[in-house]
């Protein structure tokens, strides 16, 4: 039998979150991401509540577009805060979430200057017509903001570059389309906001299989071996047949009751960030580290749940409804 590998104090990923998978609604979004791209759509909306992993599915659409298209396509990630910002500053900004080291120097003509023709240098030097810009939190982007954009989209246009930007946000970003189609800019709307997906989190048991079948067959740690993480954390149920997808029915019950004991209505919705968070509890607090459990149960699922955070965000959630 071979031997459970041994690790650092906190060295496997599950401990610091360092990981990622791709789950149904990833692979939903990269589908149209992706036909958005063949189609040379200048822009869309990508919406959902909030901590539904939009900002993680970031990352993975990345990688997958990179798989795609070109390993070195240029993409790149401006992130917004509710901090409003001068011309000058929002170039700035941008330089310096794009890795540009001399975002701080200059005019504000230098600074868009510099950020244009690194985006057009990021371009010819991976020998692409594209560029992919994600911008995170979108809904504190102000209209402004939009058309900063807008010539930064006609320079690129001009030099034959394609840049393709993503609004990742709330449904505050469709409200901010509603506004500019209401007075008429229709110039934005068609440049940022003409396509629309709406990004969900765990709504079916299928969806939630999906998820944790990664951590049966996909997910393995040390590289290069074959400890899946089920198989680190588990070793002798996972010996003896036991995979976390065997527990997705039970998991997402325990979600759906939980939702029943705060009365919350409509189609379960579960945030990545809980699914995810109530995992890595089960696996450190119940697996070979710790308790040293043969598998989770029921009880071991549901304290999972509650120590991720969820019934408090959820409750929290309902107050600021009320409020």
């Amino acid at each position: 039998m071979e031997i459970r590998p041994v690790l650092g104090k906190r060295e496997h990923p599950v401990y610091d979150n360092d990981y990622s998978i791709n789950t149904g609604a990833i692979i939903a979004l990269f589908n149209d991401v992706s036909r958005w791209i063949d189609n040379q759509s200048p822009g869309g909306i990508i919406y959902g509540k909030p901590r539904l992993g939009k900002t993680k599915a970031i990352a993975c659409i990345t990688k997958l577009l990179r798989k795609e298209y070109n390993p070195d396509l240029p993409i790149f990630q401006l992130n917004m805060t509710f901090h409003k910002l001068n011309e000058k500053r929002f170039y700035e900004q941008f330089l310096n979430d794009i890795g540009n080291a001399f975002a701080a120097k200059g005019t504000t003509f230098e600074k868009k200057e510099r950020l244009i023709n690194y985006l057009l240098n990021s371009a010819r030097e991976a020998n692409s017509k594209k560029i992919i810009l994600f911008i995170d939190e979108a809904n504190y982007l102000e209209e402004k903001e939009y058309s900063w954009l807008m010539d930064i989209y006609n320079r690129l246009m001009i030099n034959g570059i394609h840049m393709t930007t993503l609004l990742v946000g709330t449904s505050e970003v469709l409200v901010a389309k509603q506004v500019f189609i209401k007075h008429k800019l229709q110039q934005l709307v068609g440049r940022f906001m003409v396509q629309e997906h709406h990004f969900h989190g765990v709504r079916e048991v299928k969806d939630l299989q999906i998820c944790l079948v990664s951590y049966d067959s996909l997910l393995k740690y040390p590289l290069g071996s074959e400890w899946t993480y089920t198989r680190y954390f588990f070793p002798e149920a996972y010996r003896n047949g036991y995979r976390l997808a065997n527990d997705a029915e039970l998991i997402f019950d325990c979600f759906e009751k939980f939702n029943q004991e705060l009365n919350l209505t409509g189609k379960l919705d579960i945030p990545m960030q809980y699914i995810i968070l109530a995992i890595n509890i089960c696996l450190k607090d119940y697996g070979a580290d710790k308790a040293c459990l043969d598998r989770p149960g029921l009880k071991e699922w549901k304290a999972s749940i509650v120590n991720a955070g969820y019934l408090q965000a959820e409750r929290t959630n309902l107050q600021i409804e009320k409020s």
